[in-house]
């Protein structure tokens, strides 16, 4: 039976066991005739029974023992010793119960359906001249489609004609349009404002942002946190413990001390019920989904409970620089060439063509801006850490820092010179040359961001003990950017394997430690972190697969927010632990002396299931 089906006849059921349940207590209250009764009480329980039984002694096959199975234990065991009554209403509160808590397990799980069904069904395709619908999976790489004013644009695509404002919100959580024309990338399930645009297919829909989005917060969804996972092997051993309690309250009283069999198996279903640990399962799973959920409404993609609950409070934060606490969008300032200016920028924007480091960007528009395109490169190799080779008219070129000219063994003292002095006004300085000789040198300044000092204070208010810097560029850039934003300890001038050291030997002294990087060039870093967190810019693929955590924006106050999300989660977590915990042992109390029903019993424990859940629902509220 599928799933839509099964619910839909289950509640088909309950509802026929809750009017057979009212008719026989009516017919009871009225001195019908007993086997009349009976057989109302049995149509009843065996009614509503259907899919809890099934359900229980599917656990059972599995060696679980679970509220259905436990329910199912109660009821038949109360119709057995007489109490028919009894049984029919457990049946049917528990039913009743059941309904509810779906209900509130979907709210929670569906809150991120916007995030999830963002793609249209169908994009406008241009064929032959003609514009023809076609279903997004049909779509492939490479084929041209037609965006109009006020869509959801169905696929990643980079615009070839027309200019609008794009709302990346339902990706980035972004609140203001961007503006978006010819060369520009926009993203599937972002909306389309007034202006047409035509755009070429980048990916095809398996392979999409809004995609690769859905399976990262599915996967997330189904991972258990640490809290969970704890829950779930306390759950194991202590239900067969009570199961073994209660066949002792039912079986020892009576043949010890000669009391009534009835009373004392009634006085034991009443235990088995109040101890099964439902609410105590359920509280955390409900709780960590929905802040998986609020984070991914706010741009913020984690892929698993564990690293939303070890963003609760880090001990230290290492951050990279650039494109990280600087905004990535680097300019250059100066341009110095010791052999011919326009052949040098011509030969530098051929290379950096090929090239997606933030600097190349850099090099490339000053080349542009100067006339000095035109060239083309070949055989381009990235040197990491370093910098790039390539050949261009069948001469082999470099561009990098000067560890790298240092290692090829083409440095000068007066190009060095003039190098030390653009870094000593805070400014990286990026060699060009061949294999003989330093062609020019470029000079380089990033801006930082500016939420980034408020950011940084923020996180030392929230408990953080340490924030690091690990950077690749120079030390003066690096000092002034530690300087302006206080931060406590520098590295800089490092390899990505260098990154991967300092970090190792950060977590040996603060071990929850959290890594963020641009997420491209700290790619190995961030995939060695305990916690890594991409700044996404608007889903790139480094980002969603090496990090733990990816910000779809690239916003560094995202970062104190999830630590609220995180802070929150677990105080409520620990709230329903607290709760289910104290109703178990009030009702046991009660149920020792004598003072607990049945009904009670499983009012008392689907009662405590459903307020952890709508406890735990707190989280999606964004306070």
């Amino acid at each position: 039976m599928k799933p839509a089906t099964r619910k839909k006849t289950e509640l088909a059921m309950t509802i026929v066991s809750a009017f057979l349940t009212l008719y026989a207590i009516g017919f009871y209250l009225v001195s019908g005739p007993v086997l009349a009764v009976r057989a109302l009480f049995l149509a009843a329980v065996a009614t509503g029974l259907f899919f809890t039984a099934y359900k229980g002694l599917k656990a059972l096959a599995r060696l679980s023992f679970n509220m259905n199975f436990l329910v199912t234990i109660a009821a038949v065991g109360a119709f057995v010793i007489g109490e028919f009554i009894e049984s029919a209403v457990v049946v049917l509160l528990f039913n009743i119960a059941n309904t509810l808590e779906t209900f509130s397990e979907n709210k929670a799980r569906n809150a991120v359906r916007s995030l999830l069904d963002l793609s249209p069904e169908y994009a406008n395709v241009n064929i032959s001249g003609r514009l023809v619908k076609k279903k997004v999976r049909d779509v492939n790489a490479g084929q041209i489609i037609y965006i109009k004013p006020g869509e959801r644009i169905p696929l990643d695509s980079r615009v070839t004609e027309g200019t609008s404002y794009v709302n990346q919100s339902p990706l980035t959580g972004e609140s203001a349009p961007v503006k978006k024309d010819k060369g520009n990338r926009i993203y599937a399930g972002s909306i389309n404002g007034n202006g047409a645009l035509k755009a070429e297919v980048l990916k095809d829909f398996s392979h999409s942002t809004v995609s690769r989005i859905k399976q990262l917060v599915e996967k997330a969804q189904a991972r258990k946190a640490r809290s969970q996972r704890a829950v779930d092997r306390f759950a194991k051993v202590y239900t067969p413990i009570v199961i073994g309690i209660s066949v002792i309250i039912a079986v020892l009283p009576p043949l010890v001390f000669n009391l009534p069999w009835p009373e004392w198996i009634y006085r034991s279903l009443v235990v088995l019920v109040i101890s099964c640990p439902c609410a105590l399962v359920i509280s955390t799973p409900i709780t960590i989904v929905s802040g998986l959920s609020l984070s991914a409404r706010n741009g913020v993609l984690i892929k698993g409970g564990t690293y939303l609950e070890g963003m609760n409070r880090p001990q230290a934060f290492i951050f990279d620089k650039t494109g990280t606490l600087t905004l990535g969008k680097p300019r250059v300032t100066d341009f110095i060439a010791y052999h011919g200016n326009k052949r040098s920028l011509a030969v530098a924007y051929a290379i950096e063509e090929l090239s997606e480091h933030h600097l190349g960007k850099a090099i490339k528009e000053y080349a542009l801006s100067k006339g000095a395109a035109g060239l083309q490169a070949s055989d381009a190799r990235a040197v990491s850490g370093q910098g790039f080779e390539a050949e261009v008219e069948g001469k082999k070129y470099y561009i990098g820092n000067h560890s790298f000219f240092r290692d090829k063994k083409i440095c000068d003292p007066g190009v060095d010179r003039d190098a030390q002095k653009l870094e000593s006004a805070n400014k990286t300085a990026v060699y060009l040359g061949d294999e003989e000789k330093t062609l020019a040198v470029f000079g380089i300044k990033d801006s930082l961001r500016p939420e980034a000092s408020d950011v940084i204070a923020e996180l030392k208010g929230m408990g953080a003990k340490k924030i690091i810097m690990l950077t690749g560029d120079n030390r003066e850039a690096a000092g002034e950017v530690c300087k302006k934003l206080h931060i406590d300890q520098c590295f800089s001038e490092l390899m990505p394997e260098d990154k991967i050291s300092h970090l190792e030997d950060i977590e040996k002294t603060y071990p929850h430690t959290v890594m963020v990087g641009d997420g491209i060039n700290d790619a190995p870093a961030l995939s060695r972190a305990k916690i890594g967190i991409a700044m996404g810019g608007g889903g790139t693929g480094v980002a969603l697969e090496s990090a733990n955590i990816a910000l779809m924006k690239d916003e560094l106050a995202k970062i104190p927010f999830i630590c609220k999300i995180a802070q929150r989660m677990m105080s409520i977590i620990r709230q329903n632990i607290i709760i289910a915990i104290s109703v178990k042992v009030i009702f046991l109390a009660l149920a020792a002396s004598g003072l607990a029903w049945l009904w009670m019993a499983v009012i008392a424990d689907v009662g405590t299931s459903i307020l952890v859940i709508f406890n735990g629902l707190r989280v999606l509220k964004n306070q």
